[in-house]
């Protein structure tokens, strides 16, 4: 067998991942009479286009954790798209004292429903509450949870989802070489 020719096939379907994953656009308020989280979705742009498959047909869910309670909820499916403009509004029923709040994540994710079965299929994610890593993220959920009741924009860059650590290709060449050797 040609090892490198297998390392370089490898190198080459390996999924790379854009620089730019996209914005997404987003606002937020809590009810706190009626327990109720909203997440309005505005829109999602500069979405990369995937090889071969061109414009990904776009679907974001929104994940939000309290406690040991976790919600998750999804938006329609927009069709080949790199700009898929929503305006849909996504409740959740979530505890609205402080001490709930602050145990509070959410992950915005986007997804591209063609890639569904390959596993792979999030493009990139957002994060409010206790996961929020961007200045945008905190603010927006500062804002949200400080002014009960008024609505908080934001918009934030994706960032790429967490993955599994990558297979060492040395060690699958060390098989291949004692594969080698029997014959």
């Amino acid at each position: 067998m040609n090892t490198k020719k297998e390392i370089k096939f490898i190198e080459e379907i390996k999924a790379i991942v854009p620089k730019k994953l996209g914005k997404i656009y987003t606002s937020s308020v809590i009810e706190k009479d009626s327990k109720r989280l909203t997440i309005n979705l505005k829109k999602v742009d500069a979405l990369p286009k995937c090889g071969l498959i061109g414009a990904p047909d776009v679907c974001v869910k929104i994940t939000l954790t309290q406690g040991a309670k976790t919600q998750t909820k999804s938006s329609r499916i927009i069709k080949s798209t790199c700009s898929a403009v929503y305006n849909e509004a996504v409740m959740f029923l979530c505890g609205t004292s402080k001490n709930d709040l602050a145990q509070t994540s959410i992950v915005i994710s986007v997804h591209d429903a063609q890639r569904t079965c390959t596993g792979d299929d999030t493009i990139g994610c957002a994060f409010l509450g206790v996961g929020a890593v961007d200045k945008s993220e905190i603010d927006q959920w500062k804002g949200t949870t400080e002014h009960l009741g008024k609505e908080y924009k934001g918009n934030h860059t994706l960032k790429a989802p967490q993955t599994t650590p990558p297979v060492h290709v040395a060690e699958a060449n060390d098989d291949v070489a004692a594969d080698e050797e029997d014959y």
